[in-house]
């Protein structure tokens, strides 16, 4: 794959707030072939991709740009030798919803191989605090995206 490509690890494409704001901001992106990776694949899911899905596996192989969407999935990416630049995309603050031990995350937010990216100021005022410096990308937007690859 080449540099102008995008990964996606998502842990399921499932229908949810994420699931869907991220496979429609994929189908507008351009310039840009966008790919996802699944752990996942549920009995209904999002159906209407206009780009490759490939289990998670697959992603060892990936060579471009690719984005991991919650801790799971971003642990998963820096195993990965493949992708030329490594992102995580902070969709929600899992640390406060369930119990995580400080020393199993701490790890993964402050990896020199990962860029933090925040969805909106407000979660990128709190990263910043917590782990690291941030670069924002509203909700996924397509437009955004495009500019990882400038």
């Amino acid at each position: 794959m080449a540099r102008n490509t995008l990964g996606v690890l998502i842990n399921s494409l499932d229908i949810s707030q994420t699931s869907i704001s991220l496979l429609h901001n994929l189908k507008r992106i351009q310039n840009v072939v966008p790919a996802v990776f699944y752990n996942e694949l549920p009995e209904y899911f999002v159906k209407e991709q206009s780009f490759a899905t490939f289990s998670s596996r697959e992603l060892f192989n990936y060579s471009g740009y690719a984005i991991a969407t919650c801790l799971y999935t971003a642990k998963q990416l820096i195993q990965c030798p493949g992708p030329i630049k490594k992102f995580f995309y902070i969709w929600d603050f899992e640390w406060t919803t369930k119990q995580y031990n400080y020393l199993d995350i701490e790890p993964i937010y402050l990896h020199d191989d990962i860029t933090l990216i925040a969805r909106s100021k407000y979660h990128k005022d709190i990263i910043d605090n917590c782990w690291k410096q941030s670069i924002i990308i509203e909700d996924f937007n397509h437009e955004q995206l495009t500019k990882l690859f400038r």
